[in-house]
């Protein structure tokens, strides 16, 4: 595996997808296990939806320091969006789809957000019984095309259809994208995540574009990752550790797959063939338990220290924190 460092100008994650179109244009960057085949987004493709949903977010009033949720499964859209709102500096909060009404109404009405991405129908009634009680919440976005909703809710695609037509009927704004993401500055506040409230109510963490690249580049000098790699990825986006490691993937050019679902693991493993995963203790139990019997995973990192996962014991006294392994 190759160690070279990203360009300089990775300051900021907002200026994380230019640097992934000019470094890295793959057939595959981003994609997802459905039915048994992988659909997914080149790189160029994948750079220019990131650039419609920008725009169209910016057409719809939000703008740098406004607070925009994602409550959504991990999928590709989920680290498209994310992106796409960084880009322009508003500050991503991770809702994790887990959470009931209540729980969610808490994290959106103590960020202020003012937009929200949810995945699919049953997310999205989920914030619909709580929206009376969500005062600055003024536009939903699904990801998944939902009839007969009301004009405050968006399909995805008719954003960045909002943010395409904007780019072809007005002049500079390509450029005006790419002058918004230069604006970022290091200190600016990136991403507010909630704690798990085990110890009372959820508090946000906030974390700065320098604390996320400053971990990105840390990071790559433990898990050496390529352009040559390809991840299957199955831990929430909504949690850091995750989040982060799929930075390092694009920083560096890893193709990312996206499990169709737990319970799919074993096939998807078998048609992606990953050279890199992530995992914690628990959802590497799961794995384990659903690998055809002869398959074993192979340790790569665990705080500092290769480990060997041929023993449930060692599956059980693993650091908090994660494990990355290769297949």
């Amino acid at each position: 595996m190759d160690a070279t460092e990203p360009a300089p100008e990775l300051a900021t994650l907002a200026d994380l997808p230019f640097h992934v179109l000019g470094r890295h244009p793959k057939p595959l960057l981003i994609g997802q296990c459905r039915q048994g085949s992988i659909v997914g987004l080149s790189t160029r493709d994948w750079f220019d939806k990131l650039r419609d949903v920008s725009l169209g977010l910016s057409s719809l009033g939000i703008g740098r320091g406004d607070r925009v949720v994602i409550m959504s499964e991990s999928r590709p859209e989920w680290l498209l969006v994310d992106l796409a709102a960084l880009a322009f500096g508003a500050v991503v909060v991770p809702v994790y789809s887990t959470l009931t009404a209540a729980q969610a109404r808490y994290i959106i009405q103590d960020a202020g957000a003012r937009i929200a991405f949810v995945s699919t129908a049953e997310q999205l009634e989920k914030l619909q019984r709580i929206r009376h009680e969500l005062p600055t919440l003024e536009a939903i976005i699904t990801f998944d095309p939902i009839a007969g909703v009301s004009p405050s809710i968006l399909g995805l695609d008719a954003v960045a259809h909002r943010g395409h037509a904007r780019l072809m009927g007005e002049w500079g704004v390509g450029r005006e994208f790419r002058d918004k993401a230069r604006e970022i500055r290091p200190a600016d506040l990136a991403t507010i995540i909630y704690t798990s409230g085990t110890t009372g109510e959820p508090k946000g963490v906030m974390l700065s574009h320098h604390n996320l690249i400053s971990n990105l580049l840390s990071g790559h000098t433990i898990v050496p990752v390529d352009e040559n790699d390809i991840s299957l990825s199955f831990l929430p986006l909504s949690h850091s550790f995750e989040l982060l490691v799929s930075y390092v993937y694009l920083a560096y050019g890893v193709t990312i797959v996206f499990a169709e679902a737990i319970e799919t693991i074993a096939k998807d493993l078998a048609m992606v063939r990953p050279t890199v995963m992530t995992g914690v203790p628990a959802r590497l139990e799961d794995v384990r338990r659903l690998l055809p019997q002869g398959v074993t995973i192979r340790p790569f990192y665990n705080q500092g220290a290769v480990v060997d996962l041929t023993t449930h014991t060692v599956f059980m006294n693993l650091l908090e924190g994660g494990l990355l392994v290769t297949m």
